[in-house]
């Protein structure tokens, strides 16, 4: 298949007198932008889900790494014996 889906969509010719106007009241069209808004809203907020876990993630790598083991622990025993 050469062609993707969206190479093949723009050989598309459509005629826009085959369908019919609607005529919506502003009721209507309040209710069709509020859904639609709704919907990019519910989306953006699955994206916001997965910022906040890779913050937390990061956050929680720096914590681990930031601790002290065993090997600076050992370090810090024979530096002060030392002087």
């Amino acid at each position: 298949m050469g062609k993707n889906i969206y190479e093949i969509l723009n050989d598309v010719k459509i005629n826009e007198d085959e369908y019919e106007k609607i005529n919506l009241t502003d009721l209507d069209k309040a209710q069709k932008q509020k859904r639609i808004l709704k919907k990019i809203k519910k989306n953006n907020k699955s994206h916001k889900n997965i910022r906040r876990a890779a913050l937390a993630t990061a956050a929680a790598c720096a914590v681990i790494i930031e601790q002290p083991g065993p090997q600076t622990l050992q370090w810090r025993r024979t530096y002060s014996a030392v002087q």
